[in-house]
């Protein structure tokens, strides 16, 4: 009764795709806040539908030459290392 967030954690949400959909596109009806915890293995499609309906999201890239190569990015511009950075050079 007093929930105001569910968030999509501890197992990879992308897993149970149609479950997390369904869930987020309710809790964005009843007010109620998602955040969505991944390792952002997620095709284009389905996350650009998820998207609308999610407040937060934690990527925890597992990919360490994708994250080698930004950080790496980052550094040679003079940037922090935030994960907007991260988000920035990802969408390049």
């Amino acid at each position: 009764n007093n929930c105001n967030t569910i968030a999509f954690a501890h197992t990879e949400p992308t897993v149970f795709f149609e479950y997390v959909f369904d869930t987020a596109k309710k809790a964005r009806e009843k007010n109620l806040k998602t955040v969505f915890a991944s390792c952002g293995y997620i095709q284009e499609k389905p996350l650009r539908e998820l998207a609308p309906y999610l407040d937060a999201a934690i990527i925890d890239v597992l990919d360490t030459e994708i994250m080698d190569a930004t950080i790496s990015g980052d550094v040679l511009m003079n940037k922090f290392i935030y994960s907007d950075s991260y988000l920035k050079s990802a969408r390049m």
